[in-house]
């Protein structure tokens, strides 16, 4: 696929293309070699059905055999969640479950002004300068954010 591609590179882009079709051309264009280009769609294809979840139920089935690693899990889980959680004059006592709505996250008329209204030049550059950086979080954040991030521009 990737040497018909090569060999049809001059070609104009036709209609019918696709996205993956279109990043495919500008990879080829781009003079990227063949193994470069294949590293490139494993990690796209990695990253797109990677989730989460599927980690989460990795670990959840090694811990399943492991059981002494659930246990010290477990103990360590115990302890750090074992006191209240305290933020400013805000307290969580222990055994509380907790939930962030993103939803709501991304409706807060303080950064977001009018949050129900379609407005994406909302999140041009300048219209977002002196929001904090967890007000709009679609990737998520941190060391395990999403890996499509760095594509959003």
């Amino acid at each position: 696929m990737i040497t018909q591609f090569r060999d049809r590179a001059g070609d104009d882009k036709n209609d019918d293309e696709d996205s993956f079709q279109n990043m495919l051309r500008f990879m080829v264009k781009s003079g990227l070699s063949e193994d470069g280009i294949l590293a490139e769609v494993k990690t796209m294809l990695l990253a797109g059905y990677e989730t989460t979840s599927s980690t989460i139920h990795y670990l959840f089935f090694m811990l399943a055999l492991h059981q002494n690693h659930q246990n010290a899990c477990r103990e360590e889980i115990l302890r750090v969640f074992d006191d209240p959680l305290r933020y400013e004059d805000l307290e969580v006592p222990s055994g509380s479950n907790v939930a962030v709505s993103i939803f709501q996250l991304h409706r807060s008329p303080e950064y977001f002004p009018n949050p129900d209204e379609f407005q994406p030049e909302r999140f041009l550059p300048e219209n977002c300068t002196g929001h904090h950086s967890f007000a709009y979080v679609p990737f998520s954040s941190g060391p395990r954010s999403c890996i499509g991030r760095s594509f959003k521009q």
